[in-house]
């Protein structure tokens, strides 16, 4: 067979496979299926849109009831000067200060949120304190992702735990990981955490 019949050949066998979509797309469970992924679009796009809402609530949720607030290590947006600051960050809903020194377009699509949400509180106008009050947990500057990581495994071995309870043993678990001298402890600490090593601050 030359290439001219090969070619038709495969021509013949595309249209009937044409002919075969054409008619399981006129059969009513392909009708069905697509008719129900429109209209599952269509929840996902409403959800989408009504997300900002939701974490605005959470935060105000969170709020009422008392954040528990972590100083953390914040990068200073001057890079020539790049020095720490102190930033707040409650580990229960993870809204932190920290966004207010970086460019809105800089950050991250939940780091955006948060920035919204302070800027609804003119966060120019206000320090760190005024904009996430709460509970101190912590007065010693600890990496962003560590002090979530620890609030996040208190609550998993203690999921009844009281804020002060939180606290207190938040405050025992990151003084005990500053005290880590060898590598290889703070990498196993990492580890358990389900951390990245090389990626925290310690």
């Amino acid at each position: 067979m030359g290439a001219i019949d090969k070619y038709k050949d495969l021509e013949g066998q595309i249209k009937f496979k044409d002919e075969e979509i054409t008619d399981l797309e006129s059969s009513d469970i392909i009708k069905r299926y697509k008719r129900l992924n429109r209209e599952k679009s269509t929840l996902l796009d409403k959800m989408k849109k009504l997300y900002p809402d939701v974490k605005f609530e959470e935060y105000d949720l969170c709020g009422d009831n008392r954040h528990l607030v972590a100083l953390v290590k914040g990068f200073n947006n001057n890079r020539e000067r790049a020095h720490y600051q102190h930033n707040r960050l409650c580990v229960k809903c993870g809204l932190t200060t920290l966004v207010k020194d970086y460019p809105r377009l800089g950050l991250s699509k939940e780091q955006r949120l948060m920035y919204d949400y302070f800027s609804k509180r003119y966060f120019s106008n206000k320090t760190d304190e005024q904009l996430l009050p709460g509970i101190s947990i912590a007065n010693i500057q600890c990496d962003p992702d560590l002090a979530l990581a620890i609030y996040k495994e208190i609550v998993k071995l203690h999921p009844n735990i009281d804020d002060e309870s939180a606290a207190n043993l938040f405050n025992k678990t990151l003084d005990e990981i500053n005290k880590m001298e060898n590598e290889k402890d703070k990498k196993d600490a990492a580890k358990r955490l389900g951390l990245d090593f090389k990626s925290i601050r310690w």
